[in-house]
């Protein structure tokens, strides 16, 4: 099948076929003939179809991290960094959100290739997998950073009851300074668990390191509950 997809007397719609077959089908065979095609298919349009099938590799396949994680270190390819991160973004594993936000948060002019791919893939992750690296991102950089930015903006996407309490638990533990990330929070998190979560939070009987933080998250909520702001506020960091 190999000598098939290289073999230039067949069509390229056939090859191309041929190829995106063994994209959707998600096992670990599969995504080897993939990655193989990205690294061998030298002519322009099926090496679009490779790159196309290696972008929606991700989603529940344990296999994945450790066949992938090694192309986005490795490559100096822009397009190829592009789709290795939208597959480590659909996969969302730990180990893969954490080099996304490394590359995410690099200083501009360090690795900007991988700085550009990750800020692209990182809207892209919904999986609750991503939650721990995403929380433990928030709770070690400075608020209003750039780090912290694309970590809460990340995590509040996420719809499950974890990323909310992860973010609540963040803000119950940072000083005054996290009071006007709320809106970027409550603005981009539509999902209910996340609400719920900033409504629980105002019972007196949850403390807060500082009351600003809590205030906030009051005024917020009674914004959006008024209707006189949109509940979603588009803040993702700059690229």
């Amino acid at each position: 099948m190999k000598q098939f997809v290289l073999d230039g007397s067949n069509s390229k719609l056939e090859r191309g076929l041929l190829t995106s077959a063994f994209g959707g089908a998600h096992t670990k065979v599969s995504a080897e003939f993939v990655l193989w095609a990205v690294a061998n298919q030298t002519e322009p349009e099926l090496k679009l179809t490779a790159l196309s099938n290696l972008s929606g590799l991700g989603g529940a396949q344990p296999h994945l991290p450790a066949m992938i994680e090694p192309l986005w270190r490795e490559s100096q390819e822009a397009d190829v960094l592009k789709a290795v991160a939208m597959a480590m973004a659909g996969e969302a594993a730990p180990s893969s959100v954490e080099l996304l936000l490394d590359g995410a948060a690099a200083p501009e002019g360090q690795d900007d290739m991988r700085r550009s791919a990750a800020s692209r893939a990182l809207p892209r992750i919904y999986r609750a997998d991503a939650v721990p690296p995403l929380a433990s991102a928030l709770e070690k950089s400075a608020p209003g950073s750039r780090l912290n930015t694309i970590a809460l903006y990340t995590i509040s996407q996420i719809g499950d009851e974890s990323a909310a309490q992860a973010v609540i638990g963040w803000f119950q533990g940072a000083d005054s300074s996290a009071a006007p990330l709320v809106a970027t929070w409550l603005g981009r998190a539509t999902a209910l668990s996340h609400q719920k979560a900033a409504q629980s939070a105002l019972n007196p009987s949850v403390r807060f390191r500082s009351e600003e933080n809590r205030e906030a998250i009051r005024v917020k909520l009674a914004l959006i509950a008024e209707g006189t702001e949109s509940t979603i506020i588009d803040r993702r960091p700059k690229k």
